[in-house]
């Protein structure tokens, strides 16, 4: 029996258990354990730049979608109570030699939608979605990429753990559709506009999270769930596997007026 032992493995098997009841009792460790089995790796569907035919113009409603698997573990980290969304949001990635894919659909009723617009990077109340991509996959910079409901733009940079910067514009596109049963984006980022780290071999690895903002609920989803409130953010974004990517480099041109706007 227990009482057998001697004093010192008592004291050991006691405090070992104080510490794994203290973590599991904890907000950390209710994270680890809300958010573990929805940290699987993700190697997305790869094709040729040629054989696909996506539009951006915010409507999922090219084939390919349709046959790409959703990811939908989102948890809502704002306020931070990792429940279950009131809402579903699905998330489908596709990639070629050129840059990613993103399709969202955002499902939510008609009329709760909160549609603003503003100039680009204006962060103002209202519906969205956002994608932070890490090209090193180790946590070491990112870039971020959103698209609101009313069609407005913004982007910048990330570096750990959470500073970001929207001291960026990067060459990508975005759109956005109200459709039915909620609204649906699409974003495309070439390659060619990150500084991507060398990869040894044919195969590479980055990371992203995406959020979902619900502005008449005053509510953000998140997958990974990675709220304020904690302080890792870099270092454990979702991994993904992709192979055949070597960008070359892009140059960006911007209108006149969006200069102009900037001084």
């Amino acid at each position: 029996m227990i009482f057998h032992r001697p004093f010192t493995e008592r004291r050991h098997t006691a405090v070992a258990l104080m510490c794994a009841l203290l973590f599991f009792w904890s907000p950390l460790g209710a994270l680890a354990i809300a958010s573990d089995a929805r940290l699987a790796r993700i190697t997305p569907t790869q094709f040729e730049a040629d054989a696909i035919d996506i539009v951006i113009d915010g409507r999922l409603d090219e084939a390919v979608w349709a046959a790409l698997p959703a990811h939908d573990e989102y948890l809502i980290i704002e306020p931070d109570t990792l429940d279950d969304p009131e809402y579903r949001t699905e998330l489908r990635f596709v990639y070629t030699e050129r840059g990613l894919y993103v399709g969202v659909m955002s499902f939510q009723p008609h009329d709760t939608l909160v549609t603003r617009i503003s100039q680009r990077d204006q962060r103002i109340n209202r519906d969205d979605v956002s994608i932070t991509i890490d090209p090193t996959g180790e946590g070491l910079y990112g870039y971020w990429f959103s698209v609101s409901l009313g069609g407005t733009l913004l982007d910048g940079t990330v570096v750990p753990e959470r500073n970001f910067s929207n001291q960026w514009d990067g060459a990508w596109s975005g759109a956005q559709a109200v459709v039915e049963g909620g609204w649906s984006a699409e974003f495309f980022l070439p390659w060619a506009m990150m500084a991507m780290p060398e990869a040894e071999g044919d195969q590479r690895t980055i990371s992203f999270y995406t959020s979902r903002r619900v502005a008449h609920l005053d509510k953000r989803y998140a997958m990974p769930a990675l709220p304020r409130t904690k302080p890792q953010f870099m270092s454990v974004l979702r991994q993904v596997d992709l192979a055949n990517i070597a960008p070359q480099q892009q140059r960006t041109s911007l209108p006149c007026q969006r200069l102009h706007h900037e001084r």
